[in-house]
């Protein structure tokens, strides 16, 4: 039996049969509710199904059959802890169809009894999130997207009636609307995280394959706009500009480790041992061109777009962002404060590949196995900050196959609300900051950075970036300069002197939500 409501690293268990809304988390020190959420979104199901058709062994269908009766037996619908987050409510809904419809692909055959259990669940679920939709009308992040992918598969299931098609047409047209007011013209995800994009991005490559498949039950005035297709491919390019050569994301803001779907899922064995890679973001990658009809990938995220869309788009050309530097503020010729860093990295033949996303504020250098990264843009989420760190002008080095210097990720959220601060703290990041202050207030709440220093990129040359963050008339200015063989950082502030380093390590690498690496410190 597996018990769905528990936190299985704590113990802290919370009843089933609390009512949705009465539903209480972050008060007990060191109960983590994402663990329940997490297992709850059954996302292991999908690969149990895929194993069925690997092995064709009848055992895993059982097992599927026989883990969605215990889940839905235990978890009746608005009460429990899984019931309480609609995105986590929309995410299982999505799994739950393909592990179904995965398995019965591959042979599965379950009774009628089964059948019209798992369709009444479904149905729940869509009335779940149809009556609370994560909308606000001043932020609409990433569960307010999850809401309307989750509502699009349960929709294309159920059968056509006026209910169903309305459910559909609604989800077609959020999820226009979400795109919109989510992605930036240079494709990147407007929550300041680059792991939460490629959530983000996955949400919106499989809702509108699923939509694209039912488009058939759309009214016929109804049409996928072009710039829906620029923006994914601009989400594609993204993903690529962040990779770095060993095929790792480059970690800026937070890491939750969330996915929509979860099908084949990368591994990795290192120092902290065999472990799945959160940071392999190359699955969105294959899915994409699924949806632009290119067959060249035989990851199983582009087979299930590819089986869902019934005719790929065309692939266009993303939009990118203008690249606007800013002029530099005002201030004497001599900063009040300075300070050198050089960095050696390996020789390389040729000028280094330049790229930026402006609207995130991700500046990228790469140079053979050599990459260079530095952050230097808005917080996020309408200027919320939620799922962003305090890295303005913090710099990413990875030469020659392993990081130089690196950004720490997140580790947890609310069951240590400290370990969550430090994560997001200056400290944790290669970033200048005044001394004695952060970049922005941690003690607003886990997820807002309060009155933020602004970052403005000044200058952004083949070899060379120059930005600065300033509040009031205090100012920082970093330049990074790719030499041969050295990568020199020079900080300079006016108004301010800068935080000196007291020679502690940083907190220790966090590849994904709870883990922490083996290694001392990201900062090496």
């Amino acid at each position: 039996m597996i018990d769905w409501q528990v936190d299985f690293r704590s113990g802290y268990r919370w009843d089933q049969r609390t009512w949705y809304r009465d539903i209480e988390f972050g008060s007990v020190r060191g109960a983590d509710v994402k663990l329940p959420w997490e297992l709850s979104r059954l996302q292991h199901l999908p690969q149990l199904a895929i194993e069925l058709g690997r092995t064709a062994d009848e055992r895993y269908a059982a097992e599927i059959r026989n883990q969605l009766l215990d889940w839905i037996a235990s978890n009746p619908p608005r009460y429990g802890v899984n019931w309480y987050s609609t995105m986590d409510v929309a995410i299982r809904a999505a799994n739950m169809l393909v592990a179904y419809d995965l398995a019965l692909s591959y042979g599965a055959s379950f009774d009628d009894a089964f059948a019209l259990v798992f369709r009444k669940s479904i149905r729940e679920h869509a009335v779940h999130i149809v009556e609370n939709l994560e909308w606000s009308e001043t932020l609409r992040a990433n569960h307010y997207l999850a809401n309307i992918a989750g509502l699009a598969f349960c929709a294309a299931y159920l059968p056509s009636n006026g209910e169903t098609d309305s459910w559909l047409e609604f989800a077609a047209g959020e999820l226009e609307n979400s795109v919109r007011e989510q992605f930036h013209g240079d494709g990147s995800n407007f929550e300041a995280s680059t792991c939460y994009h490629r959530l983000s991005a996955e949400m919106v490559v499989y809702a509108l394959a699923i939509l694209q498949g039912a488009s058939h039950r759309l009214p016929p005035s109804w049409n996928f706009p072009s710039f829906l297709v620029e923006r994914i491919a601009g989400m594609r390019q993204f993903t690529k500009g962040i990779t770095k050569p060993n095929g790792n994301a480059w970690q800026v803001g937070d890491n939750d480790s969330g996915r929509f779907l979860k099908l084949a899922p990368a591994y990795v064995g290192d120092n902290d041992g065999p472990r799945e890679n959160f940071l392999d973001h190359s699955h969105l990658e294959s899915a994409v061109g699924a949806l632009f009809g290119e067959r060249s990938s035989s990851h199983f995220d582009a087979v299930i777009v590819r089986s869902l869309v019934r005719t790929p788009f065309v692939a266009r050309a993303p939009l990118r962002g203008a690249i606007s530097p800013a002029a530099s503020a005002t201030h004497s010729a001599n900063p009040t404060d300075q300070r050198v860093v050089t960095i050696a990295v390996s020789g390389s033949s040729g000028a280094a590949a330049a790229e930026a996303f402006p609207d995130f504020g991700l500046f990228v250098y790469r140079n053979g196995d050599q990459f260079v990264g530095i952050r230097c843009g808005p917080v996020g989420q309408n200027g919320i900050g939620g799922h962003a760190h305090n890295d303005q002008l913090s710099v990413e080095v990875h030469d020659g196959g392993r990081d130089l210097i690196a950004d720490p990720g997140t580790y947890l959220y609310t069951p240590l609300p400290e370990r969550r601060n430090e994560y997001r703290s200056g400290a944790a990041h290669f970033a200048p900051r005044a001394a004695g202050e952060e970049q922005a207030d941690l003690t607003a709440g886990l997820f807002q950075l309060a009155s933020p220093w602004t970052a403005r990129c000044v200058q952004f040359l083949p070899d060379r970036f120059v930005g600065e963050i300033f509040s009031g008339k205090r100012i920082i200015r970093r330049t990074v300069s790719l030499l041969q063989g050295k990568v020199t950082i020079t900080d300079e502030a006016w108004g301010c002197m800068l935080e000196a380093s007291n020679g502690a390590p940083g907190p220790r690498f966090s590849p994904g939500y709870g883990m922490i690496s083996r290694v001392d410190s990201a900062l090496t």
